[in-house]
């Protein structure tokens, strides 16, 4: 397999499936009420009414989200995918001859894309987000023109602090950086940890691009509503490479995740987030004493976990899929150099806990029965 998504890919019909991290799982009461009345909102929504249908979905996002939606300071491009938003970035980034600090781990298509451009990447480790003064010393090092950080971080949920998050904002305007964000699993994040990133970047004089998505979030079997938030001085620029891609987002779309999104509000992200609490636990609580232990952030939705000496990632991956079981292993994360991650697997936590509870177990006999041999 020549990258991580190629890996999901191949393994989607099966049943005891932990490889990609979108949300499948069983909709909540209220999320199935919504999604059943999906084929009226396909047949009343009419693109004439796109600009009300945007309006109020990004209305709800930004305020699930806690952050400001000011149309003055931003524009909004929505797209088909979050990485088709990474695409476009990409494209500009080669158009105008612009290297990146790009962070590390993270989900290989990041890399990948930019690459494809021809565009230079310098690796910033995201062990350094919980050390603002750290952070900005390797960025100043690197001397790329561009920031380009995930947070939360898939996969190891490392997040930017608002002292970290402003640091380095400060620093792409006071040095005439781009400053990109994918913001992709925002949701999962904890309220004590949540601040006005937009009112931030609206402020900060910046050139900045923030990507969201909402797949990893919803049950909405690929029905997705991501977007991508351009700074004034960027969006006029990709804006004309998005014109070459899409027409306008889907009103459906929009419509159908704007419900979504909406009973989330109601209730505070619940839904969202306790099936990744209660999987999480019992993942943690099948593994005890074997040679697989969790180090990422127990809010994420996906479990990153460390394998231990003298087994790899690979090898426990190859020996779950022969038992049905599918993960990821943790060298195409570190995109710099593959070596880093050989001893990291992730699991995805977005499942049904039924089926969860099965593919724990076997991913936790199999490290006992190797522990035997």
């Amino acid at each position: 397999m020549r990258n991580l998504t190629e890996r999901e890919a191949a393994v989607l019909a099966a049943a005891d499936n932990l490889a990609d991290g979108h949300a499948y799982r069983t909709p909540s009461p209220t999320e199935a009420a919504i999604l059943r009345s999906a084929g009226e909102m396909l047949l009343s929504v009419d693109r004439r009414d796109l600009a009300t249908l945007e309006g109020e979905y990004l209305q709800a996002f930004f305020a699930l989200g806690h952050q400001s939606l000011d149309p003055s300071a931003f524009s909004v491009f929505q797209c088909l995918s979050a990485s088709m938003a990474l695409e476009i970035i990409g494209n500009y980034c080669r158009l105008a001859r612009i290297s990146v600090s790009l962070v590390e781990p993270c989900f290989d298509n990041l890399s990948d894309i930019l690459k494809r451009h021809g565009v230079p990447l310098r690796p910033i480790p995201d062990a350094l987000f919980a050390d603002p003064a750290a952070l900005i010393r390797r960025l100043e090092e690197d001397q790329c023109d561009a920031v380009l950080l995930v947070s939360p971080n898939n996969p190891s949920g490392r997040h930017l602090s608002e002292a970290a998050f402003r640091a380095v904002v400060d620093h792409c305007a006071h040095h005439r950086k781009i400053f990109a964000l994918d913001a992709c699993f925002r949701f999962y994040l904890p309220e004590e940890h949540v601040y006005d990133q937009y009112a931030l970047l609206a402020a900060s004089g910046a050139d900045w691009v923030v990507v969201e998505d909402t797949g990893k979030t919803w049950p909405t079997q690929e029905v997705k509503a991501p977007f991508f938030a351009a700074s004034r001085s960027l969006a006029s620029s990709l804006g004309a490479i998005y014109s070459d891609f899409l027409l306008l987002g889907s009103p459906f779309a929009m419509r159908l995740l704007t419900e979504l999104v909406r009973a989330s509000s109601d209730d505070g992200l619940d839904s969202v987030r306790r099936i990744v609490r209660s999987n999480r636990e019992v993942l943690d609580a099948c593994l005890a004493g074997t040679a697989l232990r969790s180090v990422g952030e127990s809010f994420m939705s996906v479990s990153w976990l460390a394998v231990e000496p003298p087994a790899t990632a690979e090898e426990f991956c190859a020996l779950l899929a022969r038992r049905g079981v599918h993960v990821l292993p943790g060298g195409p994360f570190f995109w710099s150099d593959p070596t880093q991650g050989a001893r990291f697997l992730r699991v995805s936590l977005v499942r049904d806990p039924e089926s969860f509870r099965r593919s724990a177990e076997v991913i936790a006999q199999t490290c006992r029965a190797r522990a035997e041999v």
